[in-house]
């Protein structure tokens, strides 16, 4: 109630407050902040409580615009007035947004990244999926369309309310907006737990097809577990695990990233209730795009899985073997240590093919990463992971049997994915010297990336870096 009360907005404000029984002093508190005061007795038949709720405060509303908001949400000051003026620049009838998650424990913090990953798999930027906590709807809109009371027997009204207006025609759209609001929505794990049991059963009903893909999602989550079970009673082998936990890194990355730490948590709502002074919040008009961001979740993620799938398999292909197989009628990895990599190629008789391999091998590390940073727009972590990927599908290819090679030639590709000229040239200039000096191969190449590290934090230390080097060595080393 502060925090509406302290809104800047061009417009008249009307504060309503629906008092649905309660037994405290939520109708005298929200008196003394000069909200108008709705007291009911509870819903009538045929109705459930939130949906009467709504309705009933809606009906008294006098204002063009309505936005039902949950009482237990921190509004930034210029919130609303973004929210209202996208709205008016995209010509929405109804816009809902998901704002900033609020977490106490990290068991919390799990399972809502999880709850909400699930919710929005195999959904598109132009879903339909209205978050209750946040429904701003034109009020000629609301009573055309009936409103909540077209949904009055339903338990997640508010996802019943999208399909609702998605069926009848109306516009709209649901975008992430960290910086518009600050909500924490569970007090300890009972609660937690009833919430998410309610949001998992009830989310089916209104995910048609897509439910499948959430029951894909969830399985992929889990699957580092089944395996690791597996692995321990001996019925599976060690290989498959980290291909299941790419793949539920890979599918709780973004709600994982923006659920992010209690610091951060802590400067949102901290910015939230000094003023909204944090990025886009209280800028004028033309910052709203940096306030409402675009698409809740888990379009990102499969922007992200799209591409770092696209880069693993694209790792994954074998051209050395296939080299061997096709021009020299050969199993490359029956030469040298057996690695089918570039370097055994030659060793089968051609220095030619082995170049060939050399240059194939390079470029299906450099080629993706090319095309998520220029098509993808691909940025930020989530490049840390499509760049690794041509390097671990190497390592660990499917058309290998899940036995790659080395990832030398890889490496260099992923290097040249992400700085050009730079990286390669560093890295090969210092693996040439290591070989002419070392006599262990395997030093000079740690010795390679050792240089790598130190020229590219004084050539461009770009965090994104980081993680992909420290994956890089690892790999290497196993």
């Amino acid at each position: 109630l502060s925090s509406l009360r302290d809104l800047c907005y061009p417009g008249n404000v009307e504060v309503i407050v629906v008092d649905d029984g309660s037994t405290d002093d939520t109708a005298c508190t929200a008196e003394r902040f000069g909200a108008r005061v709705l007291r009911l007795d509870g819903p009538p038949p045929g109705w459930l409580g939130k949906p009467h709720a709504c309705h009933r405060g809606a009906e008294i509303a006098r204002g063009e615009w309505l936005l039902f908001t949950d009482a237990d949400m921190a509004h930034a000051v210029d919130g609303p007035r973004l929210a209202v003026s996208h709205a008016l620049d995209q010509r929405l009838d109804a816009l809902s947004l998901f704002v900033h998650q609020e977490y106490r424990s990290g068991l919390e913090r799990l399972a809502l990244s999880v709850a909400f990953a699930g919710l929005f798999a195999g959904r598109r930027p132009d879903n339909y999926v209205l978050n209750g906590q946040y429904i701003l709807i034109r009020r000629a809109v609301y009573h055309e369309s009936g409103g909540f009371g077209g949904v009055r027997g339903e338990a997640l009204e508010d996802l019943a309310l999208g399909n609702l207006l998605h069926r009848r025609g109306y516009r709209t759209a649901v975008l992430m907006a960290d910086h518009a609001a600050t909500v924490h929505m569970y007090d300890d794990f009972r609660h937690v737990w009833n919430g998410m049991t309610r949001l998992g059963a009830g989310s089916l009903q209104w995910s048609g097809l897509s439910s499948l893909v959430t029951a894909l999602f969830i399985s992929a989550v889990m699957s580092p577990l089944i395996v690791l079970t597996g692995v321990a009673a001996g019925q599976l082998r060690l290989r498959w695990l980290p291909v299941t936990w790419l793949a539920a890194a890979l599918g709780m990355f973004t709600w994982a990233q923006r659920a992010g730490s209690a610091v951060a948590a802590g400067a949102h709502r901290r910015a939230a209730r000094a003023g909204g002074s944090r990025v886009g919040i209280g800028a004028p008009r033309a910052a709203v795009g940096r306030a409402l961001e675009r698409t809740p979740g888990l379009m990102s993620t499969f922007d992200l899985i799209f591409w770092t799938a696209l880069a693993f398999f694209s790792g994954a292909l074998p051209f050395s073997v296939w080299v061997g197989r096709l021009v020299l009628r050969t199993d490359i990895r029956q030469y040298g240590d057996h690695n089918p990599g570039a370097s055994n190629v030659m060793r089968a008789g051609s220095k030619f093919w082995g170049f060939i391999a050399i240059l194939l091998d390079g470029f299906k590390g450099a080629i993706p990463i090319w095309m998520a940073i220029g098509w993808g727009h691909v940025s930020g972590w989530p490049l840390a992971i499509v760049a690794i990927a041509p390097v671990l599908g190497h390592a660990y290819s499917p058309f290998l049997g899940f036995r790659g090679g080395k990832a030398i030639a890889v490496t260099f590709g992923i290097w040249s994915g992400l700085t050009l000229w730079f990286g390669p040239t560093v890295l090969g200039i210092s693996l040439a010297v290591g070989l002419a000096i070392l006599v262990v191969p395997g030093w000079a190449v740690m010795t390679g990336m050792a240089v790598l590290a130190v020229a590219l934090y004084f050539y461009d230390p770009d965090p994104v870096f980081i993680p992909v080097w420290l994956m890089n060595v690892a790999i290497l080393a196993w």
